[in-house]
């Protein structure tokens, strides 16, 4: 294989690892990503949402 397809492999694998590594970190810091919300706006999204499931036929436990 050519030089450039190792190169191509090596960056592909290093920025898995640097995905990987700062995932892990965030989570034992106990930071949270933005899809994650927290406090109480979210919990009560979070209910409503259970509730709706609830009345369109209980797809939601």
């Amino acid at each position: 294989m050519d030089g450039a397809v190792w190169i191509g492999i090596v960056v592909i694998i290093v920025v898995a690892v640097v995905s990987v590594i700062a995932i892990v970190f965030l989570r034992v810091t106990g930071k949270r990503l933005g899809a994650e919300p927290d406090g109480e706006e979210a919990k009560a999204e979070a209910e409503r949402l259970k509730d709706q499931g609830r009345r369109d036929g209980g797809w939601m436990v």
